[in-house]
This record gives C-alpha cells, sequence and structure tokens, in this order.
C-alpha cells in the first residue's frame, strides 16, 4: 500500500492504492480516495491524513497512538525524567486495566519506553533508567519479555475487552 498523489483537473488528489499483479500484468487498485488539494498546504494535510489511513488500513487490529513524527505532542522533559510522558501514558496504560501481577509495573514503564523511544531492548533498559529513574537490569527486561510471551493471548484477549467496553 502507498500513497498516490497525481494531478486531475488541475488540482493535486490522493490516495491510497496497492500495485499487484493480475494476468501477468502489473495494476494499480485504489483502497481509499482521501481528498483534493489546491494549494500545498492542503496538499500536506491530506499527506497526514493518509498516512494515518494507510498505517490503519495495513494493520486493522492494531490499536495506535499517532503523535506524529518526532513530536511528543507537547510533552516535555523536566531535569532528566520524562514527568509528562509517564502520567500521560501511564494513565492511558492504567485506564486499560491491563494486569500481569506483580510485572505490571514494568510492563507499563515498557509500553511507555515503547511510545516514546523505540530503540532496542538494550536502548530501552538504558533509557528506562536514564529518562523515568527505572533500576530494572536489561536481564529482568528480557526475562519478564519472555515470561510476557507465554501469556501473549491472554494479554490481547484482555486488551481487546477493554478496548471494546469504552
Amino acid at each position: 500500500m502507498h500513497l498516490d498523489i497525481s494531478i486531475y483537473k488541475g488540482a493535486k488528489r490522493v490516495r491510497i492504492v496497492v500495485r499487484e499483479k493480475v494476468n501477468g500484468r502489473y495494476t494499480t487498485r485504489l483502497i481509499k480516495r482521501i481528498g483534493t488539494a489546491r494549494n500545498d498546504e492542503e496538499l500536506e494535510i491530506l499527506k497526514r491524513i493518509a498516512q494515518t489511513d494507510r498505517s490503519r488500513l495495513s494493520s486493522p487490529n492494531q490499536l495506535r497512538l499517532d503523535l506524529g513524527q518526532n513530536s511528543l505532542g507537547g510533552l516535555f522533559s523536566l531535569g532528566t525524567f520524562h514527568h509528562g510522558a509517564e502520567l500521560v501514558f501511564g494513565d492511558i496504560f492504567d485506564s486499560l486495566g491491563v494486569s500481569v501481577g506483580r510485572l505490571t509495573p514494568l510492563l507499563r514503564l515498557l509500553t511507555i519506553a515503547r511510545i516514546m523511544h523505540r530503540a532496542s531492548k538494550r536502548d530501552t533498559a538504558s533509557w528506562l533508567s536514564d529518562a523515568l529513574g527505572s533500576t530494572y537490569s536489561l536481564d529482568q527486561i528480557y526475562r519478564f519479555l519472555d515470561t510476557i510471551h507465554k501469556h501473549k493471548s491472554e494479554i490481547q484477549y484482555s486488551l481487546r475487552e477493554a478496548v471494546s467496553s469504552s
């Protein structure tokens, strides 16, 4: 799936399309029309809408929190800790009602880290320590992720229930 921007009747139209091979020939199939822009400002807005829609269409069952590229929605660091991020994203996490027993605080921190700082597990462990003041080691994070993987379907079910009931 990709964005298609083309000129139609003097304006630029933005669409989401997919290239497919049909009977040995490649064709373009329209997935969704986004809109028509008459100036550069409108075009940028339509591109953003299309990118969001494209990600939602490619993973329809994925819960997303789109903050935009390199933007943390007005959140900021106070000293070395990201207090706003922990308050906002932590509250959202808590409202979902996800519980993995005594390991829930680590899952909460890893969720916040995934939103704020997408990186490897090693970098995430370092970031958690620097940005959120976490004392979890890399080994603890690896062991936790192994444990979580065993209960993946139960956690996904509880998340679906929480999202569909709200």
